[in-house]
């Protein structure tokens, strides 16, 4: 029989084995937590990197996406500038030998433009049976397509063909984009045309000219640039367009322009012009005073209360 000593001295022994392999797995363990840390350190730092380097890419991508957006929109505009003084005449039967600049020629004085001079035409678009390709024509003078584009709808009421400006891709894309708000706004009594890449139904700027001698001038000689008047009170006319600030305020007089002579010259040369079909939405336009400029500021503030998105209108 084994003493009780033998027994506790076994015992002794056997914990002394079980303390040596828990110190060794505590130092094993701690080795390993320590390698652990020093890789989750290396990661973080990695990440880290990672994390900044792609912020940095984000950066880049977002700035070439805007730096592509304003190249596209810059050569938008300039290929829109290159088509100023360009129309299409849709559905005018194509013809074997035909004198494409004579044709022209003849659909031009049934919209009541004379002495018309014409730089170039020719045929453009994909040949589709059935269909006659478009006759793309470039005049030498814009203010020939002018006339052509606000009597072609009235004079070409009766033909099978029409008239529509020659617009390029991305502004054909906006323009069809939009149609079907656009001809719920013409059936509610809101018509909008199309210019300068988007529908608009206002107008505003610095115009150069007034429109009333006595309300909009004061000083200096009573003269304005009279043919710039004529021709923007046509476009007034065509598109029912009105000058919203002198609607609203009918014998008022205000400037937006002054001289720096002495003795002084007024003008109000600043105006919006607004679709009369949204006039009422118009809360106010009002003046105020430039920064660094001869000329005022104006600003006008609309409510439009709508159910659904429709084009921004405006420029």
């Amino acid at each position: 029989m084994t003493s009780p000593q033998s027994f506790v001295d076994s015992l002794d022994k056997a914990i002394a084995v079980i303390n040596s392999e828990l110190q060794k797995i505590r130092r094993d363990f701690s080795k390993v937590i320590e390698e652990h840390d020093k890789a989750i350190e290396a990661l973080r730092a990695e990440n880290t990197s990672l994390k900044t380097r792609c912020e940095s890419l984000e950066a880049r991508i977002a700035s070439l996406e805007n730096s592509q957006v304003s190249q596209a929109e810059l050569i938008n505009k300039r290929e829109r500038f290159s088509r100023r003084n360009n129309f299409r005449i849709v559905g005018l039967k194509t013809e074997s030998d035909e004198d494409s600049i004579q044709k022209a020629m003849e659909v031009i004085a049934k919209v009541g433009v004379n002495n018309c001079k014409i730089e170039r035409d020719h045929r453009d678009g994909r040949s589709v049976p059935g269909r006659d390709r478009h006759l793309l024509v470039k005049l030498s003078y814009y203010q020939d397509k002018v006339t052509i584009m606000k009597n072609a709808r009235q004079a070409l009421a009766s033909e099978n063909y029409y008239i529509i400006d020659d617009l390029t891709k991305l502004d054909l894309k906006e323009k069809r984009r939009w149609s079907q708000q656009v001809n719920q706004l013409f059936e509610q009594g809101t018509r909008l045309r199309f210019s300068g890449g988007c529908w608009r139904s206002i107008n505003a700027g610095d115009f150069n000219f007034v429109f009333n001698l006595e309300l909009d001038k004061t000083g200096g000689n009573p003269r304005t640039n009279f043919k710039a008047r004529e021709t923007c009170l046509d476009l007034m006319a065509t598109y029912d367009l009105i000058d919203i600030w002198r609607e609203k305020n009918p014998c008022v007089k205000n400037f937006t322009w002054s001289s720096n002579v002495t003795p002084g010259i007024h003008c109000r040369l600043d105006y919006f012009l607004v679709s009369r079909y949204v006039s009422h939405a118009v809360n106010e336009t009002i003046f105020s005073p430039g920064n660094q400029s001869d000329h005022s500021c104006i600003s006008l503030t609309i409510r439009l209360i709508l159910s659904k998105e429709v084009p921004a209108i405006g420029n």
